[in-house]
């Protein structure tokens, strides 16, 4: 066995397939390794990173989970699914017979794994979560030889970010942000959001976090380059009563960027009531006007706000 395929087979051997669908792979063997023909290792981000470097940075601090999915005609042949723990993380070998398939390889940090059986809808669950996420699909030609393929893998989320200027009351246990105008769900072939997705994030407030501001983050895919958000921020106390509620609309969102929403979230008017409680003939207008806009160049620019 020549060197790169000991690697593949070590590699392989090590392969944690954890997924609510059932991955369709080959038992490894040091006979079938012998014979595969595709081998893969994600070489790293299109990104730039939060410190504005272009290090290499470890594939295991941009996700948790990968997902590697051969497809071919449209029907899913093979997948390999990996979480961090996973010795040789990044790396798989895979036997095909010759011919033409598509190659998708997914990151992403979420609670579970997507969807995989159609390329065009890779979907993401609110169970599971929504997290930064970043992917490959590509032509593969499968000759006589082996083929040896480095992944540099694209984002395709982008980023709401909600800072509060005000400090969290001892009476917020839970936050939610409940939000429509992106989506939960990849189309492979064209690297945006697919699906008209009512997504949901919940943030547990602890102890340490209160009498501080505040700063949350949530992930959706634009179904296009750009646009925009609505977005529900509720705050609850212990017994799941909603305290304070903010209503954003027409929040701008852009693939690979940061839409950065600062102001207070915490108060009440004169009346005790919140803000956003009777916001009369232009609902949601009241409860972001003390908000600021930003689009964040920490990836590829930060949009932002004031509330």
């Amino acid at each position: 066995m020549n060197r790169c395929l000991m690697m593949a087979f070590t590699a392989a051997l090590t392969v944690l397939c954890c997924s609510c669908e059932k991955p369709v792979v080959d038992n490894v063997t040091e006979e079938n390794v012998e014979q595969a023909n595709l081998i893969l290792s994600v070489k790293g981000f299109n990104v730039i990173p939060f410190d504005d470097t272009r290090s290499s940075v470890a594939v295991g601090n941009y996700c948790s989970r990968l997902n590697f999915v051969v497809y071919q005609d449209g029907k899913k042949l093979k997948a390999v699914n990996q979480e961090k723990a996973t010795s040789g993380f990044g790396q798989v070998a895979i036997t095909l017979e010759p011919g033409t398939y598509q190659v998708l390889v997914l990151a992403h940090s979420a609670n579970g794994n997507p969807a995989l059986s159609d390329a065009t809808k890779i979907q993401f669950t609110n169970d599971d979560g929504y997290t930064d996420t970043f992917y490959s699909y590509d032509d593969v030609i499968i000759g006589t030889g082996v083929l040896s393929k480095e992944v540099v893998l694209e984002r395709v989320t982008s980023m709401f970010r909600l800072i509060t200027t005000d400090n969290v009351p001892d009476n917020v246990k839970r936050m939610r942000f409940y939000y429509t105008g992106g989506s939960g769900a990849l189309d492979a072939t064209t690297g945006y959001g697919c699906v008209n997705s009512k997504q949901v994030t919940f943030f547990d407030i602890t102890d340490d976090m209160h009498g501080k501001p505040l700063k949350l983050e949530a992930y959706t895919i634009p179904k296009a380059r750009t646009g925009t958000l609505k977005i529900t921020v509720s705050a609850y106390n212990a017994n799941t009563d909603v305290v304070y509620e903010r209503e954003l609309t027409d929040v701008p969102i852009e693939q690979n960027k940061i839409t950065e929403y600062s102001g207070s979230m915490f108060v009440k008017d004169d009346k005790g009531d919140d803000p956003g409680d009777n916001p009369g003939d232009n609902p949601g207008q009241d409860s972001q006007q003390s908000f600021s806009v930003r689009l964040n160049t920490e990836w590829g620019g930060t949009l932002k706000g004031y509330f």
